[in-house]
Parts: C-alpha cells; structure tokens; sequence
C-alpha cells in the first residue's frame, strides 16, 4: 500500500511519498505519436466531436512540443465525451493523467488541500516518474457547480475560494516533493509549470444565457450585419461573458485560454456510438458472447434505432451513458440464460421491442 503524508513548514508544503512497495520503473523508449494518430484514435472511442478532438489534442501537442500551455476549459452535457476525450488522450501519449471533482472540495476543504495532494496523486499515476509526472494532465471535472448560483438560497458560498485556489493551481510553481524508496528518500523539487489543467462540466442552463445574449445585441442593431454562415455559429458558441454570468469568477474565466463546445449527441451519433465506438457496451456484449460462448448475436437496423429512440427519449441528458445502460437492459436475461446454460446455444436473435421487455430474443 503507498502512504502519503504532508508536512506544512512555514508557508511552505512538504509532501512525503511512500514509494517502497511500488517503485519506479522506467519504460522503454518509444516513438511518440504523430498528431493525427492520436486524434484517429480517440475518434475510434469518442464520436460526433472530431472537430473538438482536434482543439484539445493541439493543445496538449503545443505544450508538449512548443513548451505553449493553454488552460482549456470544455463545455458539453453528460455522456458527451468531456473525460473521455482526455482519458483517450493520456492513453495514447502515454501522459500520467488524474480526474479530480471540483464537488469533493469546498473553501473550507481547501485549507486542507494544497498543491502538493494534487502532485502526489500524479506522481502516483505516473509511477513516480517525476519528469512524466510534470508533464501529466489533470482534469478538474464539475467545475461549473463551483459558480456562483443565480439563485441567491442555493449558492455556493465556496465557489469563489475554490476558483480562488484552482488558479493558483494552474499559475506554475515548484513543489518540494520526498520520495521513500527502498535505497534511500529523495527529494526532488517538483514543476508544475507544464501539467496540463483541463476544467470541464455540463454548465446546465448556459444555452438560455446565450439566448439573451444573441437577443440582446439583436436589439441594438446589430442584426443587420452581414455575417457568413461561420461567423454565426461562433456567435451561438460559449465565450467569456457567458461562463462570467453563470458564475464563474471573471479573473477565473481569464485565465481560461481555450474554450471548447462539445456537439449534442445525435440520434445518428449515438447509432454511430452503439456500432463503431471502440466502448460500445452492444459491441462488448456482442464480442464477449461470442469469444466466450461461441454464441453469435443477430438484430436488424431496427432494432439499433429503437434503442437510441428510448435513450433520447427517457435519458435526453446523459448522451452515451444512456446508451450503456439501455444496452445493459437488453442483455441481462440473455447472459443470463448463457451462463445459467454453458454450451447449450450457438446463436440469439434479438426481436423488436426488446428495448422494452428484454424477454424478446430467441436463443437456439
């Protein structure tokens, strides 16, 4: 098991590391993904945001190669791809990546919690490789609960402590770090001048802010402009004013250099998702019952359809996730037939309607 413990000395933090049972290791030297393959490869897990792919991963490949680190902010509902993009992202560079939920920490939390928590659990995820610690990414999900609530009963009095200590968080410092290993502690003044911070939540209700937004300069006569179909779509994007009225602190908001808008899922994107992502829970099942059970799974495009009709009907919220769980519905009585039957079908037709009554299949 790995201990951590803290130190405060002064205004300094001293973090210690227990490496003993997990020492470092230093993998062997490989031939860094070119740009393209990374955004080909998340593209194969995440669809319907190619375009946001390509921000986020020239992002990451700017700080990594130019040493030019944008704080990135990413905007889009649940179950549309936010964590999944950067956790595909750190998979195929190979970069030491950690999610933290801005709802864990309250002001008073905080003053608890110090930069050197933040570094440990990224010296964790990276094996305690500093330099590839240094170079991880960090996503701080949720952040939007951290605004200030326009309903003054429900607002969140630490939001602003919390936004407060984030920026110092991405500001850039050198942390004092020990690392106990079996020959002997070290220490090692850890940088995170180049971690890369991506905020990222839902910003529920921020499409009404828009709204008024566009309204507003409707009304003062702007609306007679001749703008091309790109200039009007930006206008409708999120930006700086929108995040500073739903409540973010503008000095927060200030420092975000890069905003990216993730797409709706459609219902043709969820179709896309169910049969081509790399995570599609029906691809799982379907390949796990054959591997395991020699069993092949038949459906039509039907039968695809209605399931993403039930997702965008009772789950408009939750995008792929969604999916998942409808999945997890229409399989569960055939697994479990299969496994209360080892060896017994070589097939199983699925027949409409089992979206709705996971009894309709035949198993032969």
């Amino acid at each position: 098991m790995i201990k951590f413990r803290f130190f405060k000395k002064g205004k300094n933090e001293l973090a210690t590391a227990d490496t003993k049972k997990n020492p470092r290791i230093k993998g062997k030297v490989v031939k860094d993904p070119t740009v393209t393959e990374t955004e080909k490869f998340i593209m194969e897990t995440v669809k319907g945001q190619d375009k946001q792919v390509r921000q986020i991963v020239n992002a990451e490949y700017k700080a990594s190669r130019y040493k030019i680190k944008s704080n990135v902010l990413i905007v889009g509902k649940s179950g549309t791809g936010k964590t999944e993009i950067l956790k595909q992202l750190a998979k195929k560079t190979g970069k030491a990546c950690i999610t933290i939920d801005a709802n864990d920490y309250t002001e008073e939390a905080y003053q608890g919690l110090s930069v050197s928590d933040i570094v440990v659990k990224l010296l964790a995820a990276a094996n305690y490789d500093v330099k590839k610690a240094e170079n991880g990414i960090v996503i701080i999900d949720e952040i939007d609960k951290k605004a200030k609530s326009q309903d003054t009963t429900q607002r969140d009095v630490s939001g602003k402590g919390v936004q407060d200590q984030l920026l110092k968080l991405v500001e850039g410092k050198v942390i004092p770090i020990i690392l106990r290993r079996e020959d002997g502690d070290e220490m090692v003044h850890f940088n995170t001048e180049q971690v890369m911070f991506y905020f990222a939540g839902a910003f529920s209700g921020i499409d009404e802010i828009i709204k008024k937004r566009l309204k507003n300069k409707s009304a003062i006569g702007f609306a007679t402009e001749t703008k091309s179909e790109k200039q009007i779509e930006e206008e409708k994007m999120v930006n700086e004013e929108d995040l500073a009225e739903y409540g973010l602190e503008r000095e927060f908001v200030g420092r975000i250099d890069l905003i990216v808008q993730l797409n709706d899922l459609s219902e043709d994107v969820l179709e896309d998702i169910l049969l081509n992502s790399k995570n599609s829970k029906l691809k799982k099942f379907v390949g796990s019952l054959q591997v395991k059970d020699g069993i092949t799974t038949h459906y039509t495009p039907g039968i695809i359809k209605a399931i993403v009709k039930k997702v965008k009907k009772e789950n408009s919220t939750t995008g792929a996730r969604g999916l998942s769980k409808v999945v997890t519905y229409v399989f569960d009585d055939i697994m479990h037939e299969v496994m209360a039957n080892p060896g017994k079908y070589s097939d199983v037709v699925l027949l409409d309607g089992i979206e709705e009554d996971n009894t309709r299949y035949i198993l032969k």
